[in-house]
């Protein structure tokens, strides 16, 4: 059984892959240059990062978008332990995956796709 890695607040909440189980001692903490709140957006097709204690009008400290990023109606995200970045794109049935700290209008590392994944209008992660 595998764990999943997710932010779900501006809390960070991690959850390694870990292959056998979760154990108390699954977790652990992401490099400090990947902390914070990931979210997905789905029509401005971007994915933005903001501290993990932001509130109210605040500008996020990252964004991952434009041609290059593959992008396409991104729906839900997930970091592993390691801070690589998973996006589900609805539209075109794929997983993008970015390096840790990742921004700007940057290539995916890798791209999960094709009619053997099974993906059909992925949306979580």
């Amino acid at each position: 059984m595998a764990c999943i890695v997710r932010w779900l607040s501006a809390v960070l909440i991690v959850v390694g892959l870990i292959a056998g189980g979760c154990g108390a001692g699954a977790l652990v903490s992401p490099p400090s240059t990947v902390s914070g709140l990931y979210v997905a957006n789905r029509s401005g097709q971007s994915v933005t990062v903001y501290e993990p204690s932001a509130t109210g009008d605040v500008a996020p400290i990252r964004t991952i978008s434009g041609t290059s990023t593959g992008l396409n109606v991104p729906y839900g995200v997930a970091l592993d332990a390691a801070g690589i970045l998973y996006v589900s794109n609805g539209a075109s049935n794929s997983i993008t995956v970015y390096a840790p700290g990742a921004t700007g209008d940057v290539a995916p590392i890798r791209t999960i796709s094709g009619a053997n994944t099974g993906l059909n209008g992925p949306r979580g992660m």
